[in-house]
């Protein structure tokens, strides 16, 4: 019996404990930094106090401090007047990006006597602080009650919610106050690279560079990297929507961050401190293969067929890792790849993105109804209308991929709507395929889109049946007839040339 009551009070005290050091990562009230009078000069010998150390690097000199760690330090604070009370306020910086947290922020000493105070630190992103300032306040006073005073009074002020009424309070408690100095702690550590990336650091242009029904993406460069930053729509959203959201596009991060494979688009971070959390990738300047699934006129750009096969041969090793992995896209489309190469010979030339809708699955668990109403409806496999989502629903997403891309033309672009689009699929029906398209190639995609998702295969045996037809492309000629380098080499120049315009920020 006296055992389990030990264990239950270690329990009660051990969650106590956690529970109070959750205090130390939460901001501290704002005290207004009244330096009317006072005076700037650090805590030297001939102003009666000490202050030790001013210099912070919590344990860590020479070391970046790692994000959500929360590190501490002690600061020795000595009261060396014989007859006056000392108190000092730290003006705590109120930042989403980290926290400082200082018990007790408002300490007052009794004359020749000192105390220590502890000094928390919690980084939130990888953000700049080294050499930082936290600034603190010196007031000497006989009278002890009138230092609480001044600090109620300065208690939730800031500059501009000063009043007067607030500095006629101050100027009555000022009348005991003898000296007043001012200086600051200096932050010596840094944050450790992480994925938590800070928003001012993005350098992300005015105007989206386009436009989704849940989304925004904007152009940016991080550290000299051009980045694409994905900021999502939160307004006309219910409390419990934004929630769920928010956590959505916090497992799509964390997702992503784990994600390291070359036809996977590299996933820079995310802006987690905001309420508008937001992803940040890789910019991709030739853009995404929607822009070239359809003849372009304007710029006479008509992909080679070789090219095609490539960056349909790249998408296929890019699932075969996500569905190893035990990842199923859901959302696979021209539109979520990213175009990296416009050149056949490339190591890589597509880079799969945006896993919004993804799911981690557990092992023979992949087949579940928790993810109704997924996917782009023109990709979607017959049983998905039925809220039946596999693995096998993206090898259907990439056969019509492969047929969008081959005939650069809109799938059932003559169908006046989704509900016909529906019922043509679930009918077992199919777009056609003519006489034009390579027999090797053409099978592949009547397999991929069979009407049975266990007749379909995977992304391995896609892949192998690619590289078949790789070594097919120089029986075909004729299909690379109307493909022209010179016009590709000046698209990409030209889109380079935009990037340019567009990272050129005021």
């Amino acid at each position: 019996m006296l055992i389990i009551i030990c264990i239950v009070l270690l329990f009660i005290f051990t969650r106590k404990r956690k529970n109070d050091f959750e205090i130390y990562k939460q901001q501290q009230p704002q005290y207004y930094l009244y330096l009317g009078g006072s005076v700037s000069s650090k805590p030297l010998k001939e102003n009666k106090y000490s202050i030790f150390p001013t210099d912070l690097d919590y344990g860590n000199e020479g070391v970046p401090t790692e994000v959500f760690d929360t590190r501490f330090e002690e600061i020795i604070i000595k009261n060396k007047s014989r007859n006056k009370y000392m108190m000092i306020i730290v003006h705590t910086p109120d930042n989403p990006k980290y926290v400082f947290h200082f018990n007790p922020q408002v300490t007052i000493l009794s004359p020749k006597s000192h105390r220590i105070v502890t000094s928390y630190m919690t980084l939130k992103c990888t953000t700049k602080i080294k050499d930082m300032k936290i600034p603190y306040s010196a007031w000497f006073s006989k009278k002890k009650k009138g230092l609480l005073k001044i600090s109620q009074i300065l208690l939730n002020k800031t500059f501009e919610s000063w009043t007067q009424d607030d500095q006629k309070l101050l100027d009555t408690e000022l009348k005991y106050v003898i000296k007043r100095y001012h200086h600051f702690f200096i932050i010596k550590t840094d944050a450790a690279s992480s994925t938590h990336l800070d928003m001012d650091e993005l350098n992300m242009s005015e105007n989206p560079i386009a436009e989704g029904a849940t989304s925004k993406v904007y152009i940016g460069k991080y550290r000299s990297i051009p980045v694409a930053i994905k900021m999502f729509k939160w307004e006309n959203l219910t409390e419990e929507q934004t929630i769920d959201l928010k956590q959505e596009v916090i497992n799509e991060c964390e997702l992503m961050s784990k994600l390291r494979n070359p036809f996977i688009a590299s996933y820079m971070g995310s802006v987690t401190y905001i309420p508008q959390i937001s992803m940040v990738m890789q910019y991709f300047v030739l853009g995404s293969l929607g822009e070239y699934v359809r003849y372009n006129k304007d710029t006479d750009i008509y992909l080679p067929y070789k090219l095609k096969i490539k960056m349909l041969f790249d998408t296929a090793r890019g699932m075969q890792f996500l569905h190893e992995n035990r990842i199923v896209h859901l959302d696979l489309k021209p539109d979520n790849l990213l175009v990296n190469s416009l050149y056949f010979d490339s190591a890589c030339c597509i880079k799969i993105t945006d896993f919004g809708t993804s799911r981690i699955t557990e092992k023979n668990k992949i087949d579940g109804n928790d993810n109704k109403g997924l996917g782009t409806p023109v990709y979607l496999a017959p049983e998905c209308y039925e809220d039946d989502y596999s693995f096998a629903g993206d090898v259907f997403a990439f056969a019509i991929t492969s047929w969008e891309l081959y005939y650069q033309e809109e799938p059932y672009k003559d169908f006046k709507s989704l509900f016909q689009i529906k019922e043509f699929v679930k009918s077992g029906k199919r777009l056609p395929l003519d006489d034009s398209i390579p027999l090797l190639f053409k099978e592949l995609i009547q397999e991929c889109w069979k009407q049975n998702k266990g007749d379909r295969p995977n992304f391995e045996q896609v892949s192998q049946k690619l590289v078949k037809i790789i070594d097919d492309e120089a029986n075909h000629p004729e299909l690379d007839a109307n493909t022209y380098t010179d016009k590709i080499e000046d698209y990409i120049n030209a889109k380079l040339k935009k990037l340019d315009s567009l990272l050129t920020l005021d």
